[in-house]
């Protein structure tokens, strides 16, 4: 009687009309009861806790009752009611064809009103009740669990909860009618292991990392560079001086640098800890990489085996990048990635050199470099990376330093030619290698090159980088490529001609190479100096950007 009482007095409140908006055949009912929304409204001034509203049949898009209850929910909510949660029962049955693509558009529609949804009730009992418990009936309600429990997590159910764990706990509900995961005496059935492969794969899937999709090409088109089909610094002009096109870059080789010397490793320790840290320069070279392109930088250098960590002092640091056989260092690998992935999201370009001398000399032979460079393509190729561009080896020279032949003047033009030869999905990397200062490359190297790397260290007088640019543009003929300075220790950057802007005048792209000069010992110097001080604290580095704001406008 009391219960009874207690019903009555709600219905006395009445019915009050729709505000759900919906119209046609969705809408079912032309008010709603009082009550519901009173509910909600007396409980939520008395707690904070979530406020679900629950119901059965509702599972299932599209049905009457499910139609019914949605036009519910956007009553109330267009009433002002605190609704946080939706409630689906799921009482299911294991021998019903159910649409389950239909129980996940619910439970997205629902999503879609910001509520959580729930399945509060679940259980999958026999609608034939002289069903034969066996091994058959136990693997239809394996796989029909596993259905609903698919269907569930691709719409996106925040909670489920099965109406017990074991059959037969309630007489007085699907006795002997088998509609737990358990059995009555807690054995696992066939349910609970295909129940238990579906979560694990979704938990899998959801913590496995997202792969990430590049988004940033370069490209050539005669002596231009294009980012993403269009040119670079477009339109600009510095003091009547064409800036489109051109690569305004910075040397930042020793980005993943490691030394795997453990008698020199200590040099290197930065000044804060006393160690050293191969994780944290990179980190800290990608943390610095917007505050670059925010200044104009679209471009920097980097090797997979550095450049002398000490400037132009020797060094026995061992930074190999790859294994003696040219198989590639994860670790190494690991740090690359993060670097052209930040590059690949600024719209940044990287200049990514494979070899450096006395770093060569760690590979056991010429298969090796062979190896090694086919390793990194074939990496680049696998990530996606299309904002990269390829140069051999840093600073070939007949009679220099490198170890392997194949790395000099007269043969390096062979692995330019098997970089040229590797493709997928009709792209292959733009290539070519340095020089030394001052040198214009060979004309076997400018044969094959895509593009043409000088270095500008020795040019004391400006006027030498004019006539490296016409001894360079004299010798290709009549191809036409982009020419890049990606090295020059000059700078002299508050004067109105320095190497910098001589470069620009003769539409070659310049490259900052700054390192702690002799007697300098701050962190905050150079850029080739380990421990790197990433970001832009010295005079030199501070006046070297203000100029590329000033010649690129990014600032204008």
């Amino acid at each position: 009687p009391k219960a009874k009482t207690f019903r009555s007095k709600f219905e006395q409140l009445g019915m009050e009309p729709d505000k759900s908006g919906l119209n046609g055949d969705d809408k079912i009912n032309n008010s709603h009861p009082i009550y519901v929304r009173k509910a909600f409204e007396y409980a939520r001034k008395y707690t904070n806790a979530k406020l679900e509203l629950r119901d059965y049949n509702i599972e299932f898009w599209g049905e009457k009752k499910a139609k019914g209850f949605y036009q519910m929910v956007l009553h109330l909510q267009n009433s002002g009611t605190p609704i946080d949660a939706i409630g689906f029962q799921a009482h299911f049955k294991a021998d019903i064809i159910y649409d389950w693509d239909k129980m996940t558009k619910s439970i997205q529609e629902y999503k879609k009103l910001g509520l959580e949804v729930y399945l509060t009730e679940v259980d999958m009992a026999f609608k034939d009740s002289t069903i034969i418990w066996n091994p058959k009936a136990a693997e239809i309600q394996k796989k029909q669990y596993q259905k609903m429990m698919k269907a569930a997590l691709a719409g996106g159910t925040n909670w489920i909860c099965f109406w017990g764990v074991r059959d037969n706990w309630n007489k007085h509900w699907l006795f002997e009618k088998h509609p737990m995961p358990f059995d009555e005496n807690l054995n696992k059935k066939p349910a609970y292991y295909g129940i238990s492969d579906i979560l694990q794969k979704a938990s899998i899937e959801k913590n496995k990392p997202k792969k990430f999709e590049p988004k940033t090409k370069v490209s050539i088109v005669d002596d231009q560079f294009y980012i993403n089909g269009i040119p670079t610094y477009q339109g600009r002009y510095w003091k009547e001086h064409k800036i489109e096109g051109l690569l305004i870059n910075s040397r930042m080789v020793n980005g993943i640098f490691d030394d795997l010397n453990p008698t020199s490793v200590q040099s290197f320790a930065y000044p804060d800890t006393n160690e050293w840290d191969a994780d944290r320069n990179t980190n800290e070279f990608v943390n610095a990489m917007a505050e670059w392109k925010k200044y104009g930088l679209n471009t920097f250098t980097l090797n997979i085996q550095g450049g002398s960590p000490n400037g132009y002092k020797g060094s026995p640091a061992i930074n190999p990048g790859y294994h003696i056989d040219g198989s590639l260092r994860t670790s190494y690998m690991q740090r690359l990635d993060k670097i052209l992935q930040k590059a690949d999201e600024l719209e940044m370009v990287v200049i990514l050199g494979l070899f450096y001398f006395r770093q060569d000399e760690y590979l056991t032979d010429e298969n090796a470099i062979r190896n090694a460079t086919n390793n990194v393509i074939d990496w680049l190729f696998e990530k996606g990376y299309k904002n990269v561009l390829i140069e051999i080896c840093n600073e070939t020279h007949a009679g220099g330093l490198y170890y392997h032949d194949i790395l000099l003047p007269n043969r390096v033009h062979e692995l330019i030619n098997m970089v040229k030869c590797k493709q997928k999905n009709g792209y292959r990397y733009l290539v070519t290698t340095s020089f030394g200062g001052c040198t214009v490359p060979s004309k076997n190297v400018i044969e094959v090159s895509d593009y043409i790397l000088l270095h500008g260290n020795g040019a004391k007088n400006p006027e030498q980088l004019v006539q490296l640019a016409n001894d360079t543009r004299k010798t290709l003929g009549n191809k036409k490529v982009p020419i890049v300075n990606n090295e020059d220790d000059h700078f002299d950057f508050d004067k109105p001609t320095n190497n910098f802007t001589t470069s620009i005048k003769e539409y070659v792209s310049w490259g900052y190479l700054d390192f702690r000069f002799p007697g300098e010992s701050n962190f905050e110097e150079g850029y080739q100096s380990v421990p790197v001080d990433w970001g832009i604290n010295s005079e030199r580095k501070k006046a070297f950007f203000k100029l590329v704001s000033e010649i690129t406008g990014v600032n204008d």
